[in-house]
């Protein structure tokens, strides 16, 4: 029987709306397992006299973390808080968020991925990079090395390896240069300075596939001025220029090589074991500072070697199958691998005193160092692939002057390790040296107090569908679609959910109530059907020649819209012997290509896709955002050929989300310059980001058509991420990726309003209807939902945030409760606006309700924000509550839901009997009532998980898309296992 979430109906809890809920559990969806993960590197030190006198001491930020999987998609993830917001707290329970995807051809994968400096030799040592200063390059286990237009999220530019499949690649600590281990069994050194991509040399050939490569730590350059005159710019960079002189690469045949990069010759050999005469593999390896070199082969053994003399320092056994891969600290005192066996091991450099010697008696020390293997930790249930540490190491000597001439800005915080594989979710977690002062470290996860590798707490980040949910529904069609690589599967939800009977409501109110209390989770005081009603009505295999990048279902049910990174595909649904049979729309892409030729900035005449796509709640319209230009093209669905075929028709195209400077009417919008935006005004005070926000200037409807554009500097490359609908058909709300929100009229097909830009970025947006009464009127509200947990609500026809809802902007405003929550938002669900939701009719109330105007009045302000592990129900117009995580008990141990006023109680206290979102009275009881009515909002469910996707088919029924880990982990292969003896 589905289970019931309580729906406040006013700013006071009063008697509670039950939600029937379909829990779907049938879609199979299947994420894609990791097989790559990197981060940025920093810019190496300039040690010339010139150049430290203008170094760029920049703050701290956490940098970008970019996510390879199997299918060819590459996810990029950004912290979840503004830079202003990390400089000022690093803790951060959602850390990385995604935050754009790039679509993969098919068929293809990932296997290497490489960060590289745009203009390296223009950043800082300690300035971290922004995604517009990163080149990011891609192997997939063919010939062709991929480099990515990071704005867009398409191919930048392909250059074949001329040695067959390239099994690895690594940029040299400058981000000069690329080096490429081929099947051949050479290296190919690629030049990738100042955003160049060309081939420059290729080293010997020997006998054998080079499966892993890693550069030698580089030399840094002088400091003395080579003549007495004035330098000029060729010069300085020539100062500045490190050198490369030796790369070292693992093998198929046993043995790593060191080269020369000058001569291209092989300087030494080292041999590793073989077991049963066949070879071993080099799978991973890596180069400290002083150059020791680390390497873990298909036996399982993690070996330590002399860089000078080429022999083995130390072998550890430590795994039980192939190491993998492997990482090395920031401070370049810990190596972690992992690989098959699903452990992931720590080794540390320890200094010990040894010999017996005694430093008080004037006896000399000998001081010994060496590297031991600390600890292991079991993270993922399958093989592990990719490993990857942030902040990055540097190969720089710690004995250099260079290092001391710049302050570290991640010395406070403890490191992050990133893990990933076939189980597909990437793992968080602090890896902190035991050696540091642990009361000085800040854990940036929050996960625990400690920091340590060994004692600190892991997390698992979801598995995301998309950066839109890849699961759309048909309200009206009661259709639900799952869009997967390039596939496209549609259900039919059978019949509406049950609603429960009054005891169990009750029961269930109870359960959801305590929230971080005893029946907040076990969940067996109501025996539930897992699974609604449903028929499998559709699947389709498309030609697409990426990933599905969007897709979209019309209400009705009889309009279906797929696009990947190159083509929108259109589909009429029709109803054939109770079944769906689509029959393409072929016209769509003419029309789509004739609309972007036409666009006043620069004409586009190549075909592409669509980042998000949406139809409106008539299905009468169909909004296409372009993928690579950021255009809005809105096309007609009403018109028919003669022949009783669909004709989609342009009605405008809309160019605001590509401009920087335009004019719309008498009012010039000009760009906000990155360091404004994330560091409050131009003066450099550190404002409230939010606070400056709120109060900024609104863009109005121009006058004509188009807006007139700027000569100089008129176009920006932005990619549209989300999009909204009125439920009327009125409005729709799109945001992109530099967190710029506009409202447009459906209506008049006009701009409506540019809000100001938000300091994080949109994870969710939604509109939401508010009724009109004897005391209001009528309005829309648009709901953002950003990355920071903060939330803003915007008057759509007023043109302004609304007052009441504007301590939801502050985070520190916040219930504490929320704002810790590890898993950021996904989506926001809005009950369907019905004109009187009271009729008798209607089987979703609850049976002792009766129509009030303070329900009628509010319904608008309530809605349900979703991640992967819970589910809130927000009031938008009520205080936000009390902050902790549990209710208050009373002394014997009785939970205060457990009392005859009980959430379920109508409230007959006034909305200005609440100070602060706390009721005022003196009395133990009233303190109770208290608790009860603080608790009401942001309320947290976390019974429903992994969740995939969140949304009402109807009023009152809500339909939750789960898809559990176990479900996931059934569908991979055996895990390895081997048995100890005398078990």
């Amino acid at each position: 029987m589905p289970a019931p979430l309580q729906a406040a109906s006013s700013s006071r809890p009063t008697a509670a709306q039950p939600f029937a809920v379909h829990r779907c559990r049938f879609v199979d969806f299947t994420p894609s397992a990791i097989t790559a993960i990197a981060f940025p590197p920093l810019a190496l030190p300039k040690v010339s006299a010139h150049t430290s006198k203008n170094i760029n001491r920049s703050g701290r930020r956490f940098g970008t973390l970019a996510v390879g999987r199997a299918n060819g998609n590459i996810e990029i993830y950004e912290w979840a808080t503004s830079v202003h917001e990390q400089e000022r707290s690093p803790r951060t329970p959602q850390a990385w968020v995604l935050s754009r995807i790039l679509y993969g051809p098919v068929p293809s994968k990932v296997d290497s991925l490489v960060f590289t400096l745009k203009y390296p030799y223009t950043l800082a040592y300690n300035q971290v990079p922004a995604l517009e200063d990163l080149r990011l390059f891609s192997a997939g286990g063919g010939s062709e090395l991929v480099e990515w237009d990071l704005t867009s999220g398409t191919v930048l530019r392909t250059l074949n390896s001329q040695g067959g499949a390239i099994w690895c690649m690594s940029a040299n600590p400058a981000s000069t240069v690329l080096a490429l281990g081929c099947e051949d069994g050479r290296i190919r050194l690629l030049d990738v300075a100042s955003n160049e991509l060309a081939h420059v040399k290729r080293l010997d050939r020997v006998k054998c596939r080079i499966l892993s490569i890693a550069w030698g730590p580089p030399i840094p350059p002088t400091s003395a001025p080579k003549n007495t005159n004035n330098s000029e710019d060729s010069e300085d960079e020539d100062e500045d220029d490190w050198e490369d002189l030796w790369v070292v690469s693992g093998g198929s045949d046993s043995a790593l090589r060191k080269w020369d990069v000058k001569t291209g010759r092989v300087l030494d050999r080292m041999s590793t074991d073989k077991a049963k005469g066949d070879r071993t593999l080099i799978w991973t390896v890596g180069v400290l500072a002083d150059g020791t070199i680390v390497s873990g082969d298909s036996l399982g053994v993690v070996k330590f070697w002399d860089s000078k003399t080429c022999t083995q320092l130390h072998s550890f056994p430590a795994h039980g199958a192939d190491v993998l891969c492997l990482a090395i600290g920031p401070d370049g005192n810990s190596v972690f691998t992992s690989g098959v066996d699903q452990k992931v091991s720590l080794f540390t450099y320890v200094r010990n005193i040894t010999d017996g010697a005694e430093v008080n008696n004037g006896k000399r020390a000998r001081l010994r160092s060496r590297w031991i293997h600390s600890t292991s930790k079991r993270m993922h249930s399958h093989d592990v692939r990719a490993l990857a540490i942030w902040p990055p190491y540097l190969p720089v000597t710690p004995n250099s002057r260079i290092n001391n001439m710049w302050r570290n800005p991640f010395s406070c915080v403890a490191p992050v390790l990133a893990s990933g594989g076939l189980d597909a979710s990437l793992v968080l977690a602090p890896c902190a040296s035991a050696s540091f002062d642990q009361n000085m470290l800040i854990n940036p996860l929050v996960t625990s107090t400690v920091s340590t590798f060994e004692d600190a707490y892991h997390r698992r980040l979801a598995y995301p569908t998309g950066l839109n949910s890849a699961i759309t529904v048909s309200r009206r069609g009661r259709l639900l679609v799952l869009a997967r690589d390039t596939g496209v599967s549609v259900w039919r939800i059978l019949s509406k959910a049950k609603i429960p009977s009054q005891l169990e409501e009750d029961l269930i109110a109870a359960q959801a109530a305590d929230v971080g209390g005893e029946g907040s989770n076990n969940g067996n005081a109501i025996t539930e059907k897992d699974e609604c009603g449903y028929e499998r009505l559709l699947d389709m295999d498309l030609d697409t020649t990426t990933n599905i990048s969007a897709c979209a279902i019309s209400d009705d049910g009889n309009w279906l819209a797929v696009s990947d990174a190159y083509e929108v595909k259109l589909f009429e649904l029709l109803d054939q012997n109770g079944t769906k049979q689509p029959r393409r729309v072929k016209t769509l892409m003419s029309v789509l290509v004739e609309a972007l030729a036409s666009c006043k900035i620069s004409g586009l005449k190549e075909p592409e896709g669509a980042s998000t796509l949406g139809f409106s709640p008539d299905s009468s319209r169909l909004v296409v955002s372009t993928a690579r230009s950021a255009r809005l093209v809105v096309i007609d669905l009403t018109n028919r050929t003669p022949e009783d075929r669909p004709l989609p028709t342009l009605l405008r195209v809309f160019e605001h989300h590509a401009l920087t400077s335009a004019v719309f009417g008498d009012r010039v919008v000009k760009k906000i310059t990155k360091g404004e935006r994330d560091h409050g005004d131009s003066e450099g005070n550190e404002s409230d980001s939010n606070e400056r926000d709120m109060d900024g200037d609104i863009e109005m409807n121009e006058d004509g058509p188009h807006p007139t554009f700027t000569p100089d500097d008129a176009e920006t490359r932005t990619t549209i991420t989300h999009m909204a609908f009125s439920s009327d058909g009125q409005w729709f709300a799109t945001t992109d990726s530099h967190c710029r929100t506009r409202i447009f009229n459906l209506d008049s097909v006009q701009h409506h309003a540019l809000l100001p830009t938000s300091p994080s970025l949109v994870s969710s947006l939604a509109f939401s209807s508010q009724s009109q009464t004897s005391s209001s009127r009528s309005s829309t509200l648009l709901v953002l939902a950003h990355t920071d947990s903060t939330i803003i609500v915007y008057d759509v026809e007023a043109r302004q945030f609304s007052p009441w809802a504007h301590h939801l902007s502050q985070r520190d405003n916040l219930p504490k409760r929320w704002t810790s929550l590890h898993d950021s938002v996904l989506g926001i669900a809005v009950e369907p606006f019905t004109s009187n939701p009271f009729n008798s009719g209607s089987p979703f109330l609850g049976r002792s309700e009766t129509p009030s105007s303070s329900f009628e009045s509010s319904q608008g302000h309530n809605i349900i924000m979703w991640g992967s592990t819970w589910l809130c129900k927000i009031a938008l117009n009520a205080p936000v509550g009390w902050g902790g995580f549990a209710k208050k008990r009373r002394r014997g141990g009785q939970n205060s839901s457990q009392k005859s006023k009980s959430v379920s109680t109508p409230n007959t206290q006034t909305p200005s009997a609440l100070v602060n979102g706390n009721a005022a009275g003196d009395s133990h009881e009233n303190d109770d009532v208290e608790n009860e009515e603080t608790l009401s909002n942001f309320k947290i469910v976390t019974r429903y998980r992994p969740n995939l996707f969140v949304d009402f088919l109807d009023g009152g029924e809500l339909l939750i898309v789960e898809r559990p880990l176990g479900d996931v982990l059934r569908e991979l292969p055996p895990a390895f296992f081997k048995p100890r003896y005398g078990t």
